[in-house]
């Protein structure tokens, strides 16, 4: 509980991050129904992560327990197909 109180210290830590770049591949699984880290903060994450994958679940905050074989299904088409199958290069 202690991220609650230091909130105004996390966003302080956390302003450097604005204009860091990932070149390395990442999946992204928005839950569409998540009310904690809503839809909407993923927006442009493209900007700043450059081989992203995106994909979703009809699910709430707890989308691997609400939907745990949509989510695998995903994690495993991209292990696959990014990772395994080298897209990109890691």
């Amino acid at each position: 509980m202690s991220w609650y109180r230091t909130r105004e210290q996390n966003w302080k830590d956390e302003l450097e991050l604005l204009n860091r770049f990932l070149d390395i591949p990442v999946l992204y699984i928005l839950a569409t129904n998540d009310t904690a880290l809503r839809p909407e903060l993923s927006r442009n994450m493209e900007r700043n992560i450059k081989h992203l994958t995106r994909a979703e679940v009809v699910a709430s905050h707890w989308a691997l327990w609400e939907r745990p074989e949509e989510c695998n299904t995903h994690i495993k088409s991209w292990i696959e197909g990014v990772v395994f199958g080298r897209k990109v290069k890691l």
